[in-house]
């Protein structure tokens, strides 16, 4: 008995190293990033738009490429599928329960179609279980459409209203020199690397201690873990009481998830779908997802009773995943 703890306890320790490197190598990549693109005179709308905003899913990018290379495609979907669900309920929940969210409707309405839309041809392509190779290129045309549209918006409505998070600072940064800023990118990917392989290697032996398949430890624990930079991000941004920064973020990581790294993925390999993702968890996400873009399109603002009551759904799903 006190042999199958400890065989278990290992492995819930190294998965939570390999979260830790990969939330710490994907921070060493932004920041890396940033002050490259800052040293070529990019300009901060479209760092903000770009690097920073899909920044925050490099964690589930690197853990679900790194899962089908490990012949492990139930864990990456569950991983994307988690990490939707776990952005609305989890973490707008928090960042609602510190400070009540403000929707600028106008603002978001553009970006609300889109993760419809992105939701949709996702679901469908779930349903028939098309996720293959075919269909992630355009999948990856769909990201970069939507980058250049939202690019564009930016623009036209000004960068301090539509930029995902708040990169008014950067311009303060100090400018490191070239090999400084590509060692540090090169170890935040390796650190990335790294702690992806450690994270799914023992999420796969989690699930086979634990009796239940790759889809449910990718739906949760992973699901939880990947999603730590869009919630660090989200407390910063509620605390600063720029809460519109916080729905912009969750709009821009789920689409992101959907388009970036399920498209990517798919084009590795094709991704099998299971029986319990069919009969239930597309299902919790497809309607998590609605119940979002209704807000985003007919309340002005999330209440913290709303937080509270999207956190205690967040609890009671993960319960019935392990049932």
């Amino acid at each position: 008995m006190i042999q199958n703890i400890f065989i278990l306890i290992l492995p819930f320790l190294l998965l939570i190293i390999g979260l830790f490197l990969l939330t710490k190598g994907a921070d060493l990549v932004i920041e890396g990033s940033i002050n490259a693109a800052k040293k070529f005179n990019v300009s901060t709308l479209l760092i903000g738009l770009t690097i920073i905003a899909l920044g925050t899913s490099l964690p589930e990018l690197v853990a679900s490429v790194q899962a089908v290379l490990n012949n492990a495609p139930g864990l990456a979907l569950g991983n994307i599928i988690g990490s939707n669900i776990a952005n609305i309920l989890l973490i707008l929940g928090v960042g609602s329960l510190i400070s009540p969210i403000i929707i600028k409707k106008e603002q978001f309405k553009v970006d609300g179609y889109f993760l419809f839309l992105s939701t949709l041809f996702f679901s469908l392509l779930i349903y028939f279980n098309l996720l293959e190779y075919k269909y992630g290129y355009p999948m990856i045309g769909l990201l970069i459409s939507f980058l250049i549209i939202d690019y564009l918006r930016a623009k036209k409505f000004g960068e301090d209203k539509i930029s995902l998070v708040d990169v008014s600072e950067l311009k303060n940064k100090n400018m490191s020199s070239a090999q400084i800023i590509l060692l540090k990118i090169i170890i935040g990917l390796t650190i990335l690397i790294f702690g992806a392989e450690i994270l799914v290697s023992n999420a796969i032996k989690i699930a086979k201690a634990l009796e239940v398949s790759e889809e449910i430890i990718g739906l949760t624990m992973v699901a939880i873990g990947t999603s730590l930079p869009e919630l660090a991000t989200v407390i910063v941004a509620a605390k600063k009481q720029e809460t519109d920064l916080i729905i912009g973020n969750v709009i821009g990581s789920n689409i992101f998830n959907i388009l970036g790294v399920i498209g990517v993925t798919s084009i590795i390999t094709n991704i099998p779908v299971s029986a319990s993702i069919l009969k239930l968890d597309l299902w919790i996400m497809i309607i998590i997802t609605g119940v979002f873009i209704f807000f985003i399109f007919n309340m002005y603002y999330i209440k913290r009773i709303v937080g509270l009551i999207f956190l205690i759904l967040y609890i009671f799903y993960i319960v019935v995943c392990f049932l």
